[in-house]
């Protein structure tokens, strides 16, 4: 259950990122990122921003964890009962390729 929703979670907070810069910026992700490289931003901006927010799939990795946390940390699982974790951002990340098709 807290795969399913973290995967859920990262697609959601994806779209909510685009629509919000499509509704205040009239642009989406895609744009600013195009912009951002026409103006010679440098590189590792854009590696920060990958797992951030412009990636949906390596987003798995940085808020896959936090998700994971949160929700495990909402259920009540015990913290010495997180030796699930890793594993579950390879779900997480598969799962958001499903929803995303």
């Amino acid at each position: 259950m807290i795969v399913l929703l973290s995967a859920f979670a990262i697609v959601g907070l994806r779209n909510s990122v685009d629509l919000l810069l499509a509704s205040f910026t009239n642009g989406d992700i895609e744009y600013w990122l195009d912009y951002l490289e026409s103006i010679g931003t440098p590189e590792w901006v854009f590696k920060a921003l990958k797992p951030l927010i412009s990636c949906v799939y390596c987003m798995s990795s940085i808020w896959g964890t936090f998700f994971y946390f949160t929700f495990a940390a909402i259920q009540g699982i015990q913290v010495w009962h997180y030796w699930a974790w890793l594993p579950s951002l390879f779900v997480i990340a598969g799962l958001v390729k499903w929803i995303e098709k």
